[in-house]
C-alpha cells in the first residue's frame, strides 16, 4: 500500500470515529448495529480502523458502518478535507475525458473504471 493510500485509510478511520461519536454510539453499539444489518464488523476491527492500526479494510465493512451510522459511505471514504460534499455536485463526472484527483484515488483503490 502506498503512503497516500495509507494516509487516506487513516483519514477514513478518523472519519468513522468522528461520525460514531457524533451519533453518540460506542464501539460496541456500532458493532452491534452492523450485526443487526446482517454484516457484523467486530468492535475490535472498528477500533483498529478508527485508530489506524489497520489500513486493510473492505468496502463492505465501510458500507455497513455507514449504514449503521446512517450516513453516506462517501462521507467516510472521502472525509471533509477531501471535500466529499463537492463530489456530489460537480466532481462525479468526467472533465475533459479525465477523472479529477479524488476520483483517481478512488479508481486506484477500487481498480478498474468507475
Amino acid at each position: 500500500m502506498t503512503a497516500d493510500m495509507e494516509s487516506w485509510a487513516r483519514d477514513t478511520g478518523k472519519a468513522i470515529r468522528e461520525a460514531r461519536e457524533k451519533a453518540g454510539m460506542t464501539l460496541s453499539g456500532l458493532a452491534d448495529r452492523t450485526a443487526e444489518l446482517g454484516f457484523h464488523v467486530h468492535r475490535v476491527t472498528i477500533s483498529k480502523i478508527e485508530t489506524g492500526v489497520t489500513t486493510g479494510f473492505t468496502l463492505a465493512q465501510i458500507k455497513v458502518i455507514a449504514l449503521a451510522l446512517e450516513i453516506p459511505a462517501m462521507d467516510l471514504l472521502f472525509p471533509d478535507h477531501y471535500h466529499v460534499h463537492d463530489l456530489y455536485a460537480s466532481e462525479l463526472r468526467r472533465i475533459n475525458g479525465e477523472y479529477d484527483g479524488k476520483l483517481q484515488m478512488l479508481r486506484r483503490i477500487l481498480g478498474g473504471d468507475l
